[in-house]
């Protein structure tokens, strides 16, 4: 019961604190418009100049490495005639 009390007294005073502020000082509302002009600016987006959500979306930012099936039959062809070349030299007797 005490703990509660104590916190009650403790938000009363914190707002007494703060409205006394708010009413007295204005050196306070000085203070804040000098730290508010401190913030950098965020960088503000244009909502209405931007591209539509279709455009954005379907344009792929991965380059993509087809391989296509002339060119896997060029290779299987080349690697066979590799393997040919190295079975043979190895087999036949000078």
């Amino acid at each position: 019961m005490e703990k509660q009390a104590d916190i009650k007294q403790d938000q009363a005073e914190e707002l007494r604190h703060l409205v006394g502020e708010i009413e007295g000082n204005k050196e306070v509302k000085e203070e804040l418009s000098a730290s508010l002009e401190e913030i950098p600016k965020k960088r503000e987006i244009d909502i209405l100049n931007l591209p539509p959500r279709k455009e954005v979306h379907t344009i792929s930012n991965r380059t993509r490495f087809r391989i296509s099936r002339p060119f896997i039959r060029i290779i299987f062809v080349v690697i066979v005639l590799i393997v040919i070349l190295i079975v043979g030299y190895y087999f036949i007797p000078n």
